[in-house]
């Protein structure tokens, strides 16, 4: 979206306004929350002792289909070759 000068002019004035507590707490409830949402790390104790599955299996369950210069469509987006797969494979069962 872009602002015009008028709309810049207004979120400005409505920011220097504010005192250092009101912009401290935009901040934290604006920025910093979804950030520890972002970076949340998967973890649960009940499935650590759970077997890893094989690159093999975790490619059936994340690749919808392969082009012919060898790449891989991944479920969640993009086409990536064997060895990047292979690295988001050893980042999944490393969570």
């Amino acid at each position: 979206m872009k602002l015009t000068e008028d709309t810049k002019k207004r979120i400005d004035d409505y920011f220097s306004k504010l005192t250092h507590k009101e912009l401290l707490h935009i901040n934290e409830k604006y920025f910093n929350k979804p950030l520890e949402a972002i970076n949340y790390t998967r973890c649960c104790d009940k499935l650590k002792d759970k077997e890893t599955i094989t690159f093999e299996e975790w490619k059936k369950d994340n690749v919808i289909e392969k082009n012919v210069c060898n790449e891989y469509l991944y479920r969640y987006g993009g086409w990536f070759d064997a060895d990047d797969l292979l690295s988001m494979y050893k980042k999944d069962i490393s969570l």
